[in-house]
């Protein structure tokens, strides 16, 4: 008799167990199965954002590169365009300065002619002209 109630206490302790653990691990399995799907598709949603993001640092270097490439060239251009003006003002410079001699040594001969018609001998100038020929 001992045994058929050790052996019955044994049964009821196991279906007791079996309960407790289908309840409480039942419930417990559920809300992790449902975790594991939830992180599963946080996981992919981060991955495909980081694919995303991948994508638009690519772009994002080749814009770079093209804008450097383009200031590189608009400053070579500027180089360029800088010493032509630069050129240009020197070459303006001695032109003036050019002119203002010629403006002085035309200044200078009219000053002489002036002198050489007040004394009246511009009559014996083609003759000068004729002879130096």
């Amino acid at each position: 008799m001992l045994l058929k109630i050790s052996l019955g206490l044994a049964l009821l302790a196991s279906l007791a167990t079996l309960y407790f653990a289908n309840v409480n691990v039942g419930g417990r399995i559920t809300s992790l199965t449902q975790d594991l799907a939830t992180e599963k598709k946080d996981k992919e949603t981060a991955q495909a954002d980081a694919s995303a993001s991948k994508k638009a640092e690519k772009t994002a270097k080749a814009q770079l590169e093209a804008t450097a490439k383009s200031l590189g060239e608009a400053t070579n251009s500027l180089n360029v365009a800088i010493n032509r003006a630069l050129e240009q003002e020197e070459r303006a410079n001695k032109a003036s300065t050019e002119l203002s001699k010629t403006k002085e040594e035309r200044n200078d001969a009219q000053r002489e002619l002036s002198a050489w018609k007040s004394l009246n001998l511009m009559k014996f100038v083609p003759n000068v002209r004729n002879l130096a020929k």
